[in-house]
Parts: C-alpha cells; sequence; structure tokens
C-alpha cells in the first residue's frame, strides 16, 4: 500500500546526498542524477513499491521522475555553482518534505488561497528548506572559486527557501519537485548575481526613493482599486511591489510598470463594460505573477554594476503583462485576430517608451517586442495544454508568460553580441 509518510521520509533522506556535491565535480554531478533518474524509473517501484504513488508512472505527477530530472536541470544551468544546487536540491528535499509531514500529521488552519495547504506545512517548509539550504550552502561553497559572498551562502539560501515555500502553495496539479527547484533557483541566481559594491552603492539612492516609490504605488493601487481591477489584497501587494520597483530601478524603472500598470487597468475596465459589473477578480496572486519579474529586474539594476541586463528584465517582463492583457480583453471581444495586432501595438508601445526612458540603452527595444512574443506564444501553448485540467491557471501562465519573455529577450541579446563578436 502506498505510504506518504515512507515517501516524504525518502524525499527528504535524499537531501542527504546533496552532501557530496562539495567532492564532485559539475559532471559528476549531472551523472549522479542521471543515475537516480534511471533508478528511479526501473528499480525504485521493486524495491519500495509503497512510496510510488500510482501517478508516479507518467504525467504531470509523477514526482519520483520530476525529482532527478530538476536536479539534473539544475547542475546543468549551474554547473560552476554547485553551493546553489545544492541549496536548491535542500530547499526541496527538507522543505518540501517537511510541509507534507507536519501539515497532514498537525493539521491546523487552512491556508484562504489555498485549502488543501495548512499553515503548519508553510511554516514547516519555511524553517526546514531555509535549516538545510543554509547549512548544505555552507557546506559547499568552500569548494567555489572565488568564495561567494558570506550574504549568500548565509541569507540568499533563507530567501530561496521562503519563496519556494509560498510557491508551494500554489492551487495548481504541478508536481512540486518542479516548482519547487525552479523558484529556489531563480532566486538564488538573483541573489549570486550581486556586486556588493554596486549593492552599497545604489542603496544611498534606495532609501531617498523609497518614500515616493511608496506614495506612487499606492496611489496608483488605489485607482485600480476604485475601479475594481484589483481586490484589497492585490493592491496591497501592487503597492509594495511597485513601490520596490521604483526604489530599486529608479524612476525609469517605475514608469515602465506605470505603463503597464494603466494598460492592464485600462484593458480590463474596457472589457468590463462589455462584461457588465463584475466583482474585482485580480488579486494576490495575479499581483505577484504581474510583476514579480520586473521586481528581479529593478533587483538587478541596484545589485549589479552595469543596469543593462536588470532593465531588460524589466521591461521584457512588464511588457509580457501589458501585452497579455491586452490580447486577453481584445479575444474576448473582437476574436484572436485582433487580439494579435493589439498585442503586437502594445509591445512596441512600450519598447518605445523604453527606448525614451533608458536612451542609452536603445538598441535593446527590439528584443523586448521579440521576448514579448515569444513568452505570449509560450504561454498560450501551455495554456492549451495544461490549463483546463488544473496542472496550471491563470496567475501561473501570466507568471510564465513574462518569464518567458525577459529570458528569451536577454538569450536573443547575448546570442548577438556573441555572433558579433565572432565577427571579423
Amino acid at each position: 500500500m502506498y505510504s506518504e509518510t515512507l515517501r516524504q521520509a525518502v524525499h527528504m533522506a535524499m537531501g542527504g546526498l546533496a552532501l557530496l556535491l562539495r567532492y564532485l565535480t559539475w559532471p559528476q554531478a549531472a551523472l549522479l542524477a542521471l543515475a537516480a533518474l534511471v533508478f528511479n524509473a526501473v528499480v525504485l517501484a521493486r524495491v519500495l513499491p509503497s512510496i510510488v504513488r500510482p501517478s508516479d508512472r507518467a504525467g504531470h505527477r509523477a514526482g519520483v521522475l520530476f525529482y532527478p530530472l530538476a536536479l539534473f536541470a539544475l547542475v546543468l544551468i549551474f554547473r560552476e555553482r554547485l553551493d546553489i544546487v545544492a541549496a536548491a536540491w535542500a530547499v526541496m528535499a527538507f522543505g518540501d518534505g517537511a510541509a507534507t509531514l507536519v501539515g497532514t500529521r498537525v493539521g491546523g488552519p487552512r491556508l484562504p488561497w489555498n485549502a488543501d495547504k495548512t499553515w503548519s506545512g508553510l511554516i514547516a517548509f519555511a524553517l526546514a528548506g531555509s535549516i538545510g539550504a543554509v547549512a548544505l550552502s555552507v557546506w559547499v561553497s568552500p569548494m567555489m572559486v572565488p568564495a561567494p559572498p558570506w550574504f549568500f551562502t548565509w541569507l540568499a539560501p533563507i530567501a530561496a527557501a521562503l519563496a519556494a515555500a509560498l510557491a508551494e502553495t500554489i492551487p495548481i496539479e504541478l508536481d512540486d519537485n518542479l516548482t519547487v527547484p525552479f523558484v529556489a533557483g531563480v532566486m538564488l541566481a538573483a541573489a549570486a548575481a550581486v556586486d556588493p559594491v554596486a549593492l552599497g552603492a545604489e542603496f544611498v539612492h534606495v532609501g531617498h526613493r523609497i518614500g515616493w516609490g511608496v506614495l506612487a504605488s499606492a496611489a496608483l493601487a488605489f485607482v485600480a482599486m476604485k475601479v475594481r481591477a484589483l481586490t484589497l489584497g492585490g493592491a496591497t501587494v501592487s503597492t509594495l511591489i511597485g513601490a520596490a520597483i521604483f526604489s530599486l530601478g529608479g524612476f525609469q524603472g517605475w514608469l515602465m510598470y506605470l505603463a503597464a500598470t494603466t494598460v492592464a487597468v485600462t484593458s480590463w475596465r474596457v472589457g468590463q463594460r462589455k462584461r457588465g459589473p463584475t466583482p474585482a477578480s485580480h488579486g494576490v496572486g495575479s499581483a505577484i505573477a504581474s510583476s514579480a519579474i520586473g521586481l528581479i529586474g529593478a533587483w538587478l539594476m541596484a545589485a549589479v554594476d552595469a543596469d543593462a541586463a536588470g532593465a531588460l528584465i524589466v521591461a521584457s517582463g512588464l511588457t509580457a503583462w501589458a501585452s497579455n492583457a491586452v490580447a486577453s480583453e481584445s479575444e474576448k471581444g473582437y476574436g484572436i485576430g485582433v487580439s494579435a495586432v493589439a498585442m503586437l501595438m502594445t509591445s512596441l508601445a512600450m519598447a518605445g517608451l523604453f527606448a525614451l526612458a533608458f536612451p542609452t540603452m536603445h538598441l535593446l527595444a527590439p528584443f523586448i517586442v521579440l521576448g514579448s512574443a515569444a513568452g505570449s506564444i509560450t504561454a498560450s501553448a501551455l495554456g492549451r495544454r495544461y490549463k483546463n485540467n488544473g496542472v496550471l491557471n491563470e496567475d501561473v501562465l501570466l507568471f510564465l508568460n513574462t518569464f518567458a519573455a525577459a529570458a528569451i529577450a536577454c538569450v536573443s541579446v547575448l546570442t548577438v553580441v556573441a555572433l558579433r563578436n565572432r565577427l571579423p
């Protein structure tokens, strides 16, 4: 008989193998992950049939396969930073495992946004994931050359664990062994990019800007709430994110946020007039999904000496959000053809605004349009395949849209630069 307790105990015990990352090269670590994948696919059900769920054979809940696959992907992406792999592995093994064990054994009040999850499980995830991630980060970091700064080793794993803990509570059917390491990896990557000197110098300006950021973002969120585009929770989170973008990315970064918010709220308001009076439907999840990538970009603008990468991420993520909002409302009222044109026009307008706000980076504007289109195509394809069966929801699809837009824009720029450098 299938046993969830035994399954989670094994899930957590496998995190102990992360101790080997102190002694392994990245190809050896990749082979370890592939060996685990083969073992889980072929041998595990024969040796420990009680921990294999019926859904583990295939599909979007095949956790015993996604666990080693996620590790393999982490090793390939962060092959020069196995301390990041170790921390993300710990978050997945100890945080996710503790959340299930405590949530089912202790129980208690349910989360308001997901009745299947408990506050006790969320807290257990945050604590166990943070402790495990810090411990493994400290264990593996001495092998990194150059050694990561102390604040990354001690603080970044905690931030990754907290973000992953919240991601684990999203009410979707996608396996946690995919969502948790993805979120932890993104957070750790953003922290790893920090230049302490640049961040220290920028924090002087952050202190001066934060008050204006709160006022401007609160006013914007209040207007959105008054026209019923945001719930109170959504308006609160939007204020915090907007203030952070203003503080970290300056007025230029916040100008992109202002434009995207205005476009999204206006589009929703126009669509609402056609639908008739409806309650505000954009809450905390929507606020995070739409602007999280923009916030990461603003963080990079403050944390990295050169602003180009952060500014491109801010603009690409927010452009994808604005374009998605316009396309969604246009398609409901006028069909997919008008929707595609509206999305393209919105992307072009946002790219033009970027060129005006960041005149020294105007050559990056076409990549924003490219990223927005690619993000929309990606989210649309995923939505057709996974939305109706509950694997993904609207908020997750929106986040993936903005993430893909920023990632593809950045990769495209790097590709063009690499090709140009190869020319004689």
